[in-house]
């Protein structure tokens, strides 16, 4: 909404405003200081943060506390960039039950369907490896169309609510170049 809006960044910055960003509160409730990458939220309640070494925490409170979820598995990832959620039909608010949930990062595409019990697994239904890619950020523009973004200008296009990921090929070419001495 217009009026709640979060930062993180490094050594477990976290800042969170009321009023549409003309204050800013530090929260110190997090007690660590890991470079974080990424928050997002579904309601003004409910949200992640993310970042280095795995890093997970998610609120039900609107950020007065962070636990890490209770996710059966996980697998061992380097960073974890941005979550990103989907409410489902059967989404209870305030609740992952019924939230399709993804993470991205550093060779890490992974999904999980919001249940506390269920594992999270690996996104293996994409055109080409991403073992080691570095993925940034994830959303979905409809229920069904979705897309990931990631180094190099890579995008990652879904058309079936995440079932099945295909790369965009948009006719950029990198190309690399000595730097110029004079």
């Amino acid at each position: 909404d217009k009026d709640n809006g979060w930062i993180v960044g490094e050594n477990g910055l976290v800042l969170r405003t009321s009023d549409g960003g003309a204050n800013w509160e530090v929260l110190r409730n997090l007690g660590m200081l890991k470079t974080l990458f990424g928050v997002d939220f579904l309601t003004k309640d409910f949200g992640f943060i993310t970042g280095a070494d795995g890093f997970i925490v998610m609120t039900r409170d609107g950020g007065e506390t962070w636990i890490p979820p209770r996710w059966k598995s996980m697998p061992v990832v380097h960073h974890i960039f941005q979550v990103f959620m989907k409410a489902t039909e059967d989404w209870v608010p305030g609740h992952p039950l019924g939230l399709d949930i993804y993470a991205v990062g550093h060779g890490v595409f992974i999904h999980t369907y919001g249940f506390l019990e269920k594992n999270w697994e690996r996104v293996i239904n994409v055109d080409r490896d991403i073992t080691y890619t570095w993925l940034y950020d994830l959303t979905f523009v409809t229920d069904h169309v979705g897309f990931a973004v990631g180094e190099d200008g890579l995008i990652l296009r879904t058309w079936d609510e995440g079932l099945h990921w295909a790369a965009i090929e948009y006719g950029y070419e990198y190309e690399e170049y000595e730097e110029y001495e004079e």
